[in-house]
């Protein structure tokens, strides 16, 4: 992040034209710069939604992070906490938005 923040880098966002490693890939987007905070999330099947911590703030509308990310609350579930009720990682951000 600091290397690309430095304008010393780019990130280069790429897909598959189709079957993966076997195609060849197309840039979707080159960036300049881009922001990370650190996530924390937990997910007890009693309650309406996950507990989310972003840079250690809670987060109270989790169904608006999910679709930042582009999911419904329900999709967002299924795919952060298929193996655990645990989650920690990077929001890697392509605007200047922050939570």
């Amino acid at each position: 992040m600091e290397l690309i923040n430095s304008h010393n880098a780019e990130l280069s966002i790429r897909r598959w034209i189709g079957r993966p490693y076997h195609t060849p890939q197309l840039e979707v987007k080159r960036l300049k710069k881009i922001g990370i905070q650190q996530v924390q999330m937990t997910w007890d099947s009693d309650i309406e939604q996950p507990t989310v911590f972003i840079d250690g703030k809670r987060i109270l509308n989790v169904e608006q992070l999910a679709a930042n990310d582009g999911m419904t609350l329900d999709d967002f579930v299924s795919w952060f906490f298929k193996t655990s009720n645990t989650f920690e990682g990077v929001i890697i951000h392509f605007t200047d938005f922050r939570y």
